[in-house]
């Protein structure tokens, strides 16, 4: 096995309120908090993913080097909010490499994009069924990553390929950062969160992002204007709006954090469309779902 350093080149309201079109949901601040241990990478998972064909995805450095020989000094880390049910960072696989992650979908790096040449496989992992359950405390529900892929070779069936079924049960969240820990950042539009209109567009939303503890603040994601350093605390008028052909629009700040040295996000999102509360997904919990991303725009959650 080649080693990882060699290789590394290459996410009370029982129901959402619809009636007046546009919902506004707002969660506790402090959605993605540093490890502020010096040289420990950020995200608050540990553990692997196990897929039906590839072998693991890591989802930090430390979590590679617990498992794998030779250790690396990369630094990787995968973030799971836990009140929006969504994912960020990046994550690794010794067979295809990075393993991006956003929302609800992870993104193989490796493998070529179309999915109906032989050989070829689909590169994004559909996670909208995967969910952590607060007790018993674990991840469940499956990810999937597998197409059938036309046989040149002569064969009269399509051969599948891909990662295939894709399970979190061996993936740790940690809920609490560390004692003294007070690193984070946070960003709102217009006021919230989660953004949502019935109807697109949504013009223009307000981006305002507090901190605490962090510096060296650049954007990553969104209708920004001017993308790229911020300071720590600010508001603007985002760059363009939200509409059907965009929806949905992922704001993230990511900043350093003065403690742990370590990457700090922040992230809020906006959606428009209209919605489906018939349970036609036949995910069994009805929640409203905006068809052009699949994200279920979220109850409130224990946490």
């Amino acid at each position: 096995m080649s080693t990882l350093t060699h290789k590394i080149s290459s996410l009370f309201v029982a129901f959402v309120m619809v009636a007046a079109g546009l919902v506004s949901l707002t969660y506790p601040a402090h959605t993605a908090l540093a490890q502020c241990t010096s040289g420990q990478t950020s995200g608050n998972l540990s553990g692997y993913a196990t897929t039906e064909n590839i072998g693991r995805i890591y989802m930090s450095t430390e979590s590679w080097n617990t498992y794998e020989t030779p250790n690396t000094s990369t630094s990787f880390s995968v973030t799971y909010d836990q009140q929006t049910n969504t994912w960020d960072g990046r994550g690794w696989n010794e067979y295809v490499g990075w393993v991006d992650f956003n929302i609800r979908e992870a993104e193989l790096s490796g493998p070529r994009d179309n999915p109906t040449a032989w050989g070829n496989w689909y590169h994004v992992v559909d996670m909208s069924e995967v969910t952590y359950i607060l007790d018993p405390g674990e991840f469940q529900g499956i990810g999937t990553n597998a197409e059938y892929t036309s046989n040149n070779g002569g064969s009269s069936t399509d051969d599948p390929v891909g990662a295939g079924d894709v399970s979190f049960t061996n993936v740790q969240l940690d809920n609490e950062p560390d004692p003294g820990c007070d690193e984070y950042v946070d960003i709102l539009l217009n006021g919230v969160n989660i953004l949502y209109k019935e109807t697109c567009n949504i013009s223009s939303p307000t981006i305002s992002w507090t901190t605490t503890d962090v510096s060296n603040c650049v954007t990553d994601g969104g209708l920004w204007q001017n993308p790229g350093t911020r300071g720590t605390s600010g508001s603007q008028t985002a760059s363009g709006s939200i509409t059907e052909a965009n929806t949905p629009v992922r704001f993230k700040l990511k900043c350093i954090g003065n403690q742990s040295g370590s990457e700090v996000t922040g992230i809020a999102f906006a959606s428009c469309g209209p919605i489906n509360d018939d349970d036609d997904d036949d995910d069994g919990d009805g929640n409203p779902i905006d068809p052009t991303s699949g994200v279920v725009i979220p109850d409130f959650k224990e946490v």
